[in-house]
């Protein structure tokens, strides 16, 4: 069961936002809470706050336990941008972009259905020896003509490229040579 909360129009910008993503992604949501409690910035704290309120969603709505939740997923998207000026010099102004961001925050319960889906995948995967592979395979005549044909293409001596003078140095030549 996913559950998500989302903060709209943040005013900090995604990029920000997106190395806080890399730490938190995949770690349990109690986990995940506790890093951004110690990370330093606005970002860990915005953040935290998305992650507090998609845990109480899953407990009120859904009933599930915050122990058992992970954080699945952390969705960073780019918001509108206010476009400002700063008074410079000479009468001239600079732009300022003032960025907002989009965070949505995607939990999971751990150890649902997906994890026993992937258990039977990898009970059908049959394992063989690495001389039980080699014996079994034999080149095929179409190959082995293509490896000739190769051997043939490397044997041709390659032509000499047109023009330019073989022996021709190209290192820079000292004021006094002319």
């Amino acid at each position: 069961m996913e559950v998500k909360a989302q903060h709209k129009n943040a005013r900090i910008a995604a990029r920000k936002l997106r190395l806080i993503r890399e730490a938190i992604v995949g770690l349990s949501a109690v986990e995940a809470r506790a890093q951004l409690e110690f990370m330093p910035g606005k970002a860990a704290d915005l953040v935290g706050n998305v992650l507090r309120s998609a845990m109480a969603n899953a407990q009120h709505n859904y009933s599930i336990e915050e122990a058992s939740l992970g954080v699945a997923d952390m969705v960073v998207d780019g918001g509108f941008v206010m476009k400002r000026s700063q008074p410079a010099s000479k009468g001239s102004a600079h732009p300022i972009l003032k960025r907002t961001a989009h965070v949505t925050v995607v939990l999971e319960e751990i150890g649902v259905a997906k994890g026993a889906a992937r258990k039977g995948k990898k009970s059908q995967i049959e394992t063989i020896a690495a001389e039980d592979f080699v014996a079994g395979q034999t080149p095929s005549k179409e190959v082995s003509e293509v490896k000739e044909k190769q051997k043939d293409v490397r044997n041709i001596k390659r032509m000499p490229q047109q023009g330019g003078d073989a022996h021709k140095s190209y290192r820079r030549k000292s004021m006094g040579e002319g």
